[in-house]
């Protein structure tokens, strides 16, 4: 009976894709696990990517700090990084770790910014 309502409810396509699924769900789940794995991980490595450039800045209290000094991304990308590719907040593709694409990414990235923001604003209260 619960068959039959749902085929109604799919289609003649739906229950095809239906089927699909479930002779291939081992390998569908694991492959969809895998690609969360591999998104995680790269999450991971653009936030400590940023983490250390933060560190940087703050290092550096009394100088004005540049966000396109490609040599600070690069190092930072040197020292922390721990995987080839990163991966914004709302990135579906991960993306291969470098400076152009970690400023890029750095650029869309709403915490990343209001940091930013908040450690610029607490740097010109302190240097009037």
């Amino acid at each position: 009976m619960l068959r039959t309502l749902v085929a109604m409810m799919l289609g003649p396509i739906g229950m095809i894709l239906l089927e699909f699924y479930i002779e291939h769900s081992i390998l569908i789940n694991s492959f969809a696990l895998l690609y969360g794995i591999l998104l995680a991980i790269s999450h991971i490595n653009y936030k400590r990517i940023l983490d250390r450039v933060l560190l940087r800045i703050s290092e550096r209290k009394n100088r004005k700090f540049g966000l396109d000094d490609a040599d600070m991304w690069a190092n930072s990308i040197k020292e922390v990084s721990f995987f080839p590719l990163i991966s914004g907040g709302n990135s579906l593709l991960p993306k291969k770790t470098n400076v152009d694409m970690i400023i890029l990414l750095s650029k869309k990235d709403k915490k990343w910014n209001h940091a930013i923001l908040t450690m610029d604003n607490d740097h010109s209260d302190k240097n009037p």
